[in-house]
């Protein structure tokens, strides 16, 4: 089973820093499993985002402890939170295309949920 879905970014956080979002960033997620019939084997879930006008304080590390806090554009009450460890890509000056993947004990049930309302 595969469900995507684009939500919109509330708040982010980059090593314990907040950053100030500028407009509308929406983030594209992929919820993939195995379905069991009375659950998901194997879940993963990918996502991608594109930060633009941020200003991140860039440090030799190859990675980030990342904290998202994203809603569906079409149910405010559809929240959760995704924190991982990633990478940010400058594309521009003040730009940075970041990508993600959690896979199975790292996925919480409020992600599951969080898509598959978002998919409805």
């Amino acid at each position: 089973m595969k469900q995507r879905t684009t939500a919109l970014i509330n708040s982010i956080s980059v090593n314990g820093e907040p950053l100030d979002l500028s407009g509308r960033t929406e983030i594209e997620i992929e919820f993939s499993a195995i379905d069991t019939g009375g659950g998901f084997h194997d879940p993963i879930l990918d996502f991608s985002y594109l930060l633009e006008n941020v200003d991140i304080e860039e440090s030799s590390q190859q990675s980030y402890d990342i904290s998202l806090k994203v809603h569906d554009p079409t149910d405010e009450e559809n929240r959760v939170a995704i924190n991982y460890r990633g990478k940010l890509t400058r594309k521009t000056d003040t730009g940075y295309e970041a990508m993600g993947r959690l896979k199975d004990d790292k996925i919480s049930r409020d992600m599951v949920k969080f898509v598959m309302r978002s998919v409805r």
